[in-house]
């Protein structure tokens, strides 16, 4: 069990320990790479693995009970509401989407996604609010699917949008 505690975004933070779990299942055709993770309410986690292109869910003792396949590399993710979260995919071309999934006693749902013009690999959420990185930008949505505006771009380097979550 993981011991949380709310704390100002400028506080130094101390970790104090850590631990490894195995997130593979035996519909895994390669080694797990986890490059996004959540905390439910309930103390589950949704992990992204971005090898076998799935989300997976994880109870609090870190077992796997439920995965969802996607169509392409699943990057961040994001809490939505209490039983939802926000899964970006890209394949780094032309499949760009945030998937919304509905976690439900051990099952991934797909409920919708939005297709986007961009690249998208991270993504936050604040009050309805949607802030999604591309590889040179940060951008702000509504769930719903409208752009609200373009925040930051850098196009000196690759990448250097998805530094800005």
């Amino acid at each position: 069990m993981v011991s949380t505690q709310h704390v100002g975004p400028n506080k130094v933070i101390n970790v104090q320990g850590n631990s490894k779990f195995k997130s593979g299942t035996t519909t895994d055709t390669n080694k797990c790479s986890i490059t996004g993770i959540f905390e439910m309410s309930n103390e589950n986690l949704v992990i992204s693995d971005v090898n076998n292109w799935c989300v997976k869910l994880l109870d609090p003792a870190y077992n796997v009970k439920g995965q969802l396949k996607l169509t392409t590399y699943p990057w961040s993710i994001c809490g939505i509401s209490p039983n939802e979260v926000a899964v970006t995919i890209s394949d780094c071309k032309s499949l760009n989407e945030i998937h919304f999934l509905q976690v439900d006693t051990g099952k991934l749902i797909t409920i919708k996604h939005m297709q986007l013009s961009h690249r998208c690999y991270g993504i936050a959420h604040n009050k309805g609010d949607m802030f999604v990185t591309s590889d040179t930008a940060l951008l702000h949505y509504t769930t719903d699917g409208r752009l609200v505006k373009k925040l930051y771009e850098d196009k000196s380097s690759f990448f250097s949008g998805n530094a800005a979550i």
